[in-house]
Order: structure tokens, then C-alpha cells, then sequence
């Protein structure tokens, strides 16, 4: 939004009629923004890239997205819950790939905080390509056809993966992820 406001500055240094004119306009622009914002209004606007999964966040660009909380705030994945069937099943550390859980309401200090209080510890450091059998990886990826249910879903989709011990990378190559059994497949996700 700034770089909107600072790219409005040549107003100033218009002359009289082009400065009101380019004034109201923006007045104008800036209440139908706001209003279609506040009131979530009209459909969201994209730019998807060649080969974007459908509906997937990735690589995309997001011009308007009309976001409204009419009632109260929405409940995502529980994923303290997660945590703590893991840790029933024997999971003592939790990992999340940084690159992935990189959001606003899901980064990588988020998932930490959460498998704290589920009774879950990092590792000092830990190999990606041979995850100890207690230590657990988490990751966002795009939804994709013919995979097994990920453990849990976020709003837009996006799948909520563990891979358990093991090489990470032939895990995902193999669709090898990892679910908690007291927590059946897409049950955390179910709790919005």
C-alpha cells in the first residue's frame, strides 16, 4: 500500500485542473477499496504462472483479494493436537522446513511455539537427509492429485506434511508422509 501511496506523489506537482481531478479519482479509488475490502466484496483477482497448481498459493500474484471476518475469527488446524499424537507415537523433535512454512499465520517460530506447548523440542541440528526416527519434519506444500491425505490442510488448501525420520527428499519423491495414527489422516485440518 505505500508503494501506492509514494506512487501518487506526482499530484502534488500538477497543474490545478489534473491535480483535482487526479484527487478525486483517488479519493474515489481508495473508498471502493476500502469498502470492497471491509465488506468482502467481488472476487479475487490473480495472475497464476505457467504450470501453478490449481487453487494453489504458489506461484501466483494476488492483485485484490477480498478478505472479510464476519463472525468471529476462523479456527485453522489444531496443531497442538498433531503435536501431541506424534509425541504419543513416539516423536520427540519437531523440524519444519523453513523454506515452506514462511506465512504471515504460519512460520516456522509459529509451529516451534506450538510443539513446545504439545511437549515437542528442536534439535540443536539436525541432517535433512537422515532425520533421526523421533524427529519429525514439518512442511506446506501445494495440493496435488493421487497423494494421500495430508494430516492437515490449511484454508487455502495448502497441505500440512510430516515426514518422519528417513531422507526428506525420497519421502516426498515417494509421497512417503507421516501421520500420527491416534489422529487420522485430515483430522487436524477438520477442526475449523
Amino acid at each position: 500500500m505505500y508503494v501506492a501511496v509514494l506512487g501518487t506523489g506526482w499530484i502534488t506537482q500538477a497543474g490545478p485542473k489534473l491535480r483535482v481531478g487526479a484527487t478525486a479519482a483517488l479519493a474515489i479509488v481508495g473508498a471502493l477499496n476500502t469498502a470492497a475490502v471491509t465488506f468482502g466484496v467481488g472476487d479475487p483477482v490473480r495472475l497464476a504462472f505457467p504450470g501453478a497448481p490449481p487453487n494453489g498459493p504458489q506461484r501466483q500474484i494476488s492483485f485484490y483479494s477480498p478478505v472479510v471476518s464476519l463472525g468471529g475469527p476462523e479456527r485453522g488446524p489444531d496443531m497442538v493436537e498433531l503435536f501431541e499424537a506424534a509425541r504419543a507415537d513416539g516423536v520427540r523433535y519437531v523440524e519444519v522446513d523453513s523454506a515452506s512454512a514462511n506465512r504471515l499465520f504460519f512460520n516456522a517460530d509459529g509451529v516451534y511455539a506450538l510443539a513446545r506447548v504439545a511437549g515437542l523440542d528442536r534439535q540443536a541440528a539436525y541432517d535433512i537427509h537422515a532425520l533421526g526416527p523421533d524427529v519429525a519434519l514439518v512442511l506446506l506444500r501445494a495440493p496435488a492429485e493421487n497423494e494421500p491425505p495430508p494430516c492437515a490442510n490449511l484454508d487455502d488448501g495448502t497441505r500440512i506434511d510430516l515426514v518422519r525420520g528417513g531422507d526428506v527428499f525420497a519421502a516426498i519423491d515417494s509421497r512417503d508422509f507421516y501421520c500420527p495414527p491416534e489422529l487420522p489422516p485430515g483430522r487436524a485440518g477438520s477442526l475449523r
